[in-house]
C-alpha cells in the first residue's frame, strides 16, 4: 500500500504550485487524499467544460407536439 504522501503525489497534489497537508492516522489521510480533487485537476476539468459546450439539440417532435 502507498503512503498518504505518495497517493497525494500521484494524485497531483503537493506540486510547485501548492502543497497540501492531511491531518489524522493514516487511514484518515489516506481518506483525505482519495476523496478530494487537486487544484490542478479540477482547473483542467473546469477549463475543459468551459472549452468544448455541449451542443443544445431541439427536443424531439413528440415532446414538443404534447407541449403545444
Amino acid at each position: 500500500m502507498l503512503q498518504p504522501h505518495e497517493l497525494a503525489a500521484a494524485l497531483g497534489f503537493n506540486s510547485q504550485e501548492a502543497t497540501y497537508e492531511f491531518a489524522g492516522t493514516k487511514t484518515e489521510q489516506i481518506k483525505q487524499v482519495c476523496n478530494a480533487v487537486s487544484k490542478m485537476k479540477m482547473r483542467a476539468g473546469v477549463g475543459a467544460l468551459r472549452a468544448d459546450p455541449v451542443p443544445v439539440q431541439p427536443a424531439p417532435a413528440e415532446f414538443r407536439e404534447a407541449a403545444e
